[in-house]
């Protein structure tokens, strides 16, 4: 695993995968795959899930804009991007 501190931002269409950590908010969070074909972001300190699992086209490919819409489940329109997200360690 890299660690890294890079921005969050969707210029470059990024690609994650399960195991992958950002923070958030001074939380850490691990994108986990929770059942078969959905992922959700788990706190590495509470271990309760952000929110909803969401389902994904392929947990070893997650796109920033499935990583937007577990940050954001519950809400109609996903944003474009979300302040102080960051990228902690990528696989």
């Amino acid at each position: 695993m890299t660690t890294t501190n890079i921005k969050f931002d969707n210029n470059d269409n990024p690609m994650y995968s399960i195991g992958d950590v950002f923070k958030y908010n001074n939380t850490l969070y691990l994108l986990a795959q929770v059942e078969a074909g959905k992922c959700a972001m788990i706190s590495l300190k509470y271990g309760n899930r952000y929110k909803d699992s969401i389902v994904v086209t392929d947990a070893n490919l997650v796109s920033y804009h499935e990583v937007l819409q577990m940050f954001t489940v519950g809400t109609f329109d996903v944003p474009q991007h979300i302040n102080n997200v960051e990228i902690i360690a990528h696989n």
